[in-house]
């Protein structure tokens, strides 16, 4: 059956503790005895002859009293605990008289008859009945709340009554499982415990509204009950399992089962909380239990059929309060505790003891604290607990306090500073036992201390940091609203500075593309990662490095936006800093376009034009030799530029243009490199023909070095006419009849890469479209002369003039003049004929027609309707007969002379 009794709050007056202070008193059912246990010594020291069938016993508040019931007659024997006699046996009606229960002021004894469903009230001044309240069916335990003023009686019918002490009545009912026998209540009055022997449970009462609020699993067919000092533990003694089920008030969970003897039935704690006893109906034994390991620890033999139902040691509360630990912190090897002193006592006694049984350390101690240096094993369970020392042995005992004997393990600590706003986020690994922890940052300089609690495994702080400062971070453990302290954790340095990205660069070297990223070095920081993502979240990549470097190796997707961000970590990437701006990497390179050397009036320009790159704020066009002498970056802010120089023509120059932005830290891949041309072709003949009214004009030129391509552009003075001729060789010809009325120009440029590299034109020439006029080759008797005349687009021209002798050439003359004489005499029977043309220098006009004239004298010659000779007469014979073309020139001579 259950123990009646609890833990009772401290009246004014009391005493210290008496005579009955180191005994338990067991009642023997079968052998109608009483036995005294000295529990300093765990034997039986008396016996006591009382009633019949003795059941339930209870001591009074001062332990000099005690009061057992009888099952089989109608009384209640009183000891007196200083001599172990009857001193009194009070009548009480009914019979099958169960639970027994003093008041805290020891004043007034409560009863149950089971036979008659009655509590009796026993006036302990006067050892007289002085009243008898009904109330459920077969009632049995009893027990009587802190301050005295509610008496709490277990029916086995399935109820617990709740009487008023001042009126003595009934003042509510609470409904419970099935057989309901046993009860205590806890010290501060705030909970009923009841067993139900036929459900196997344990159900929780709520004082302030009588409801049950929590029912617990236990033994087999629970019996007696019993709460620690500290109302920490809860004893229930199962009759049908041998066995003690102890629950944690807090989890309300059975944490731990101690084999007993057989078929228990009485269950007490003594006053320090350090022990249990256990009376074993069958075994006729006490068994005695250690609250520390949860162990049997002496087994003491007293009378026949024990049941001991009810307080049977002396009541806690008539000592003095027990202590209250207020902070239990481990840490650095060393416990340090305090707790308050109610009761002024001036010695104490500090336990600390592991549960498994290995460790029990005692430390006596004075005033209100303790220091305690033992390295405790982070794998096991410790409790430490306080208890007074009063009259050379321990009082009650505390709060039991489980100890927190592990640091957290800081996983994150991480500063993000977003739109001007910080935030430190601290995640950790869960304590075994803690229920909040402390999070602590503060600099290393002292300005600053911020601790923040929580509930769960992580914390933030919405604060931005000071960047010029050193930031410290830890992490604790509590328990118990802030008594229990545990170890901190390793102190980490907060990186508070995100990196400052300075290139972020995409290249293309040998056809691998590859993105370089680099930042400025972060204080702290052994690793950086580095995000590159695109905006479709399609690709994303995280690149290690403990340098301030990296490079992605991957040929990125130009469809496509990519990110890039920069973060600092350390501690294998536990702390990690804020990150760094989110830069667009630029992947297009730009297309030339145009890449054209001017050379006028001896100065040099060089002009690059390219198609727009998306996110580009700047391009650098540079220029460079491939000798290394000269290189020059020239940045523009549109998609041109124009690099005025004169640049060396015996060197080679080639041109690049990347796209840049944020202020050239973002840099594209180069474009294509290409080799400007900035010589001019050297045009070595311009020369224009007419045959047959059908125009032609040659123009040919020396070779430009890196030219694929070569444009010939004809065009007149007044706009009228223009055309480009390209040629892939150094030469071209145009088939088209110029407009002698008008002046034709002609230049000639190189190119290359599809016409995009375009060189200097040449000198600009007038081409000579017209022919003299009037030509005619007289013999002067000395010499042969021919004579033209000068149109005034030939002003100023040179004219080159030939002799022929039978279609062969003879020699020529250049002249500004409209004439020239050869030195020739007349061979008898050649053809002499001549013709001119106007140039300068390497522009040559086409050639007049062949002229004839008479070569001798006494000799005709002969010509048809277009002045092509036909036949030479000399002195009246035919000697000669001329063939020629329409141009005049001679085919075939045939000589008629004999």
């Amino acid at each position: 059956m259950t123990i009646l009794g609890q833990p009772m709050a401290p009246t004014a007056g009391e005493q210290s503790i008496s005579s009955a202070g180191p005994y338990a008193y067991i009642t023997n059912r079968d052998s109608n005895i009483l036995s005294v246990i000295d529990t300093t010594k765990d034997i039986v020291t008396a016996t006591v002859k009382v009633g019949s069938n003795p059941w339930g016993v209870a001591v009074n508040p001062d332990g000099t009293k005690l009061y057992v019931s009888s099952e089989k007659d109608e009384t209640v024997s009183v000891i007196d605990t200083a001599t172990n006699n009857v001193t009194a046996t009070v009548k009480v009606e009914g019979r099958t008289h169960y639970g027994v229960a003093v008041s805290p002021d020891g004043k007034k004894v409560y009863v149950t008859s089971a036979d008659n469903n009655t509590v009796s009230i026993i006036d302990t001044g006067t050892n007289t009945v002085i009243a008898m309240i009904k109330v459920g069916g077969w009632p049995q335990g009893v027990t009587v709340s802190p301050d005295g003023k509610i008496v709490y009686v277990v029916n086995e019918s399935g109820t617990v009554s709740v009487i008023d002490t001042a009126s003595n009545i009934v003042t509510a009912t609470v409904k419970m499982e099935k057989d309901p026998v046993g009860v205590t209540v806890s010290p501060d009055g705030k909970k009923v415990y009841v067993t139900n022997y036929g459900s196997d449970s344990v159900s929780v009462i709520d004082t302030a509204t009588n409801n049950v609020i929590a029912t617990v699993k236990v033994g087999s067919a629970p019996w007696g009950i019993a709460i620690n000092p500290a109302g920490t533990k809860v004893y229930v003694a199962n009759i049908a399992s041998n066995t003690i089920s102890v629950i944690n008030t807090e989890k309300l969970s059975v944490t731990a089962t101690v084999n007993v003897g057989s078929c228990p039935h009485g269950v007490t704690v003594n006053p320090a909380g350090t022990e249990v006893y256990v009376a074993n109906l069958f075994s006729n034994t006490v068994s005695v239990i250690d609250t520390v390991s949860n162990n049997v620890k002496a087994t003491v033999k007293v009378g026949s059929g024990p049941i001991a139902f009810g307080q049977f040691i002396v009541p806690f509360s008539s000592h003095t309060e027990s202590p209250d630990i207020t902070l239990a912190h481990y840490d650095n090897d060393v416990l340090n505790i305090n707790w308050t002193n109610s009761g002024s006592y001036t010695d104490f006694v500090v336990e600390l003891h592991d549960t498994a049984g290995t460790m029990h350390y005692n430390q006596p101690a004075t005033g209100t604290s303790a220091k305690i240096s033992e390295k405790l094993d982070e794998d096991k369970t410790y409790i430490v607990s306080v208890s007074a020392i009063i009259d050379g042995n321990p009082g009650p005992r505390s709060n039991e306090v489980t100890l927190i004997v592990l640091p957290p393990v800081i996983s994150l600590l991480q500063y993000c500073h977003e739109n001007d706003q910080g935030t430190l986020d601290t995640s950790w690994e869960a304590v075994a036992g803690a229920e909040s922890y402390i999070t602590s940052v503060y600099t290393v300089d002292g300005s600053f201390k911020q601790n923040i609690p929580s509930t769960t495994t992580s914390c933030k702080l919405e604060s931005t940091l000071d960047q010029t400062k050193k930031y410290k971070t830890t992490v604790c453990a509590t328990a118990n609203n802030g008594i229990v302290i545990g170890p901190v954790s390793r102190e980490f340095t907060a990186i508070i500075k995100a990196p400052n990205i300075n290139l972020l660069q995409y290249n293309l070297e040998n056809d691998q593309e590859g993105l370089e990223t680099s930042w400025e070095p972060v204080t702290g920081a052994d690793l950086y990662i580095i995000s590159v993502y695109t905006t479709d979240g399609s690709f994303k990549q995280n690149i290690p490095s403990i340098t301030t470097s990296c490079k992605l190796e991957s040929t990125l997707d130009q469809g496509k936006q990519y990110k890039t961000i920069v973060s600092a970590m350390a501690h294998d990437g536990i702390v990690i800093g804020p990150v760094s701006n989110e830069l667009t990497a630029i992947t297009k390179a730009p297309d030339i376009n145009l890449l054209q050397y001017t050379l006028i009036n001896g100065e040099g320009k060089l002009n690059t034009s390219w198609g727009e790159v998306q996110g580009a704020e700047l391009y650098i066009t540079s220029v460079y030799t491939v000798d290394g002498s000269f290189k020059q970056n020239i940045p523009s802010t549109i998609t041109s530029c124009t690099f005025e120089s004169t640049l060396d023509q015996t060197k080679q120059y080639k041109t690049t243009v990347c796209a840049t932005a944020n202020d050239g830290i973002v840099i594209g891949p180069y474009s294509a490199e290409l080799s400007a041309i900035i010589k001019a072709p050297d045009i070595n003949l311009l020369q224009y023909s007419l045959e047959n009214d059908q125009g032609r004009l040659d123009t040919s030129w020396e070779p430009v070095t890196d030219a694929d391509l070569y444009i010939v552009s004809l065009y007149t003075d007044d706009g009228s006419f223009k055309q480009n001729i390209p040629s892939t060789i150094t030469s071209c010809k145009l088939e088209s009849t110029l407009d002698q009325s008008k002046q034709y120009k002609t230049t000639v440029c190189a190119t290359a890469n599809n016409e995009i590299v375009i060189g200097p034109y040449s000198a600009e020439l007038s081409a000579v479209i017209a022919c003299p006029g009037n030509v005619n080759l007289n013999y002067t008797g000395q010499n042969l002369r021919s004579d033209w005349t000068i149109s005034t687009s030939l002003q100023g021209k040179q004219f080159n003039c030939e002799l022929y002798k039978d279609n062969a050439k003879l020699a020529d003359q250049v002249t500004g003049d409209s004439h020239v004489s050869f030195n020739y005499s007349l061979d008898a029977g050649a053809i002499y004929t001549s013709h001119v043309r106007g140039e300068n220098g390497v522009v040559k006009g086409p050639w007049t027609k062949p002229a004839q004239g008479p070569y001798a004298e006494n000799t005709t010659y002969n010509y048809d309707t277009v002045s092509r000779l036909k036949s030479i007469i000399s002195n009246n014979t035919i000697t000669v007969t001329c063939n020629m073309d329409n141009s005049g020139n001679i085919l075939s001579i045939q000589n008629n002379q004999a």
